[in-house]
């Protein structure tokens, strides 16, 4: 049975027109029908959420699991690449993720940088801030990009290779895991014990220094050259070059920064 849209008496499927009033079924056959349209959509919707299935995540919870996914992964990518570089080194020359390479040398400085700030604070008579946290990893972090940024001319234009910058800081840095561990030792020395153990930490600070030294040669005299120069020359230049920038930024401003650490150089000597 249908039921009338004017009066709201009840009339055959079959028929046409209202028996009580007259008006036209088919219209409201048509209204029905509409109307069901309309509000199929909407039921659906109601049913589908009241389930609680697969209801659609809000825009901000999908990019926060992104997000998530990514560092996860980019942490995953650099253990392994720490792992297969601080087992064997030689390996580092087939590593190509860029971004490994840079979180190498962001934590080098970021380790170094947390280091020195517990030795300042515990030698120097004034305190040790933020500002100086952060120019102390400014200052390493430029250490180590002048050490790349060497390399990579070195080996664009004198050995004539296509590597990019950031394939060279990774192979780079990964002769550079050793250090890691290194520093990470140097600092939990200088949180448990920053007045007994100086002599302990600037020996592992020279060792990480030499390691640095060899690293930087190791790469160059293992690299492939197209050059008519010899490598010892080559690696010569690269020394002397990185030297000079070096003098030239401890002549610039960094003099007045390794002041605050003037009490610990002065405990182990």
């Amino acid at each position: 049975m249908k039921i009338c849209s004017n009066c709201g008496s009840e009339i055959k499927e079959d028929a046409k027109f209202c028996t009580e009033c007259g008006s036209l079924a088919e219209k409201q056959e048509k209204k029905d029908v509409h109307t069901q349209q309309q509000q199929a959509p909407q039921q659906a919707s109601q049913h589908y959420t009241a389930q609680g299935q697969n209801e659609a995540p809000e825009p901000q919870a999908v990019q926060m699991n992104i997000n998530q996914e990514k560092v996860n992964k980019l942490t995953q990518n650099y253990f392994s690449y720490f792992k297969r570089t601080v087992k064997n080194p030689s390996l580092s020359f087939t590593e190509v993720n860029p971004v490994n390479g840079y979180i190498q040398f962001g934590l080098l400085s970021l380790l170094f940088s947390i280091m020195m700030i517990f030795l300042a604070n515990w030698y120097s008579y004034s305190s040790v801030g933020f500002i100086d946290f952060i120019r102390s990893f400014a200052i390493q972090c430029a250490v180590y990009l002048i050490m790349v940024g060497v390399t990579y001319f070195l080996k664009k234009v004198v050995y004539k290779t296509n590597e990019s910058f950031g394939v060279v800081t990774t192979q780079l840095g990964g002769l550079f895991s050793a250090a890691v561990l290194l520093q990470l030792i140097m600092l939990i020395f200088s949180v448990l014990s920053p007045g007994g153990s100086v002599t302990l930490i600037a020996t592992l600070s020279l060792l990480t220094l030499l390691i640095s030294f060899i690293a930087f040669n190791i790469y160059l005299f293992q690299s492939t050259s197209n050059s008519k120069l010899d490598k010892f020359y080559i690696a010569l230049i690269g020394n002397l070059l990185i030297v000079f920038i070096y003098i030239a930024i401890i002549r610039f401003g960094v003099t007045t920064f390794m002041e605050n650490y003037e009490y610990i150089f002065n405990s182990v000597l």
